[in-house]
């Protein structure tokens, strides 16, 4: 299991801005195949689902979102840049 930390995000709207933190775990099977990552059909983006989280990141790592399936599909917006390390480990997988 890999285990990247510290996406700091905000809610769209909320006018405090404050940041929360979101840890993606990545495990493996016995073929190598990652559970939970999951590339898009669409070639500039990558998706990554855990549970009821779906985060999409483009090439560049900059316009990327967090959308929640519950508590009224409430979208977040990643503030910065994603780890290319992250996104490198994703694109591979399109």
């Amino acid at each position: 299991m890999y285990r990247y930390p510290a996406f700091s995000f905000r809610r769209e709207g909320d006018k405090s801005y404050a940041y929360d933190l979101l840890t993606i775990d990545l495990e493996y099977n016995k073929e190598g195949d990652c559970n939970l990552c999951k590339a898009s059909p669409n070639s500039s983006k990558a998706v990554v689902q855990k549970k009821d989280l779906s985060l999409c990141f483009s090439k560049d790592g900059r316009m990327s979102s967090i959308q929640s399936d519950s508590e009224s599909q409430r979208v977040f917006k990643i503030v910065g840049k994603v780890s290319m390390l992250i996104l490198n480990h994703i694109l591979k997988l399109s």
